[in-house]
């Protein structure tokens, strides 16, 4: 059974999101999405009960995962409509918030670019010496073969004549 909150504790639980999410929530870009996705689907009429669930994943009360779960128990969808529902559901309205919902459930926080860079900068790379790399016999190169200074003139057969 789902727990039921009152009005103060989803502003609580709003207030403590990024501010992302805070705007991906609100957002009239979502909503049009959200209703493209039921009209698509003929689900119109099950559109305020997903919308529920929506912002249970986005207030971070439902993982992402138990989505599709919740559209097939809750809401009785056959297993194929649940799929593509919450694959056009996660493409267009949870993936661009990905980093955000990452950080609410996981605690995932990924580095910033230059990080990564002034990482690599400060590892030190341990060079060895070119003996110890490679301690078998070296085998010598592969010869090109030898090419004629003279062009080969040859007919194209696959060359219609030029007349």
């Amino acid at each position: 059974m789902e727990k039921e909150y009152t009005k103060e504790e989803w502003w609580k639980l709003y207030e403590q999101l990024p501010p992302a999410l805070q705007e991906a929530i609100f957002s009239q870009e979502n909503a049009k999405i959200f209703a493209q996705i039921c009209q698509r689907h003929n689900i119109a009429d099950k559109s305020q009960a997903i919308a529920k669930y929506i912002g249970r994943v986005m207030l971070g009360l439902l993982p992402v995962e138990d989505f599709r779960i919740k559209l097939e128990e809750v809401l009785n969808f056959e297993e194929k409509l649940s799929k593509e529902v919450f694959h056009d559901i996660n493409r267009f309205i949870f993936l661009p918030v990905k980093a955000e919902l990452n950080k609410i459930y996981y605690g995932i926080q990924p580095p910033p670019p230059q990080a990564k860079k002034e990482e690599r900068e400060s590892e030190e790379v341990e060079i060895k010496p070119p003996e110890l790399i490679s301690e078998q016999p070296e085998k010598p190169e592969p010869k090109a073969p030898e090419v004629s200074e003279k062009p080969i003139r040859q007919t194209d057969q696959y060359r219609e004549p030029i007349e």
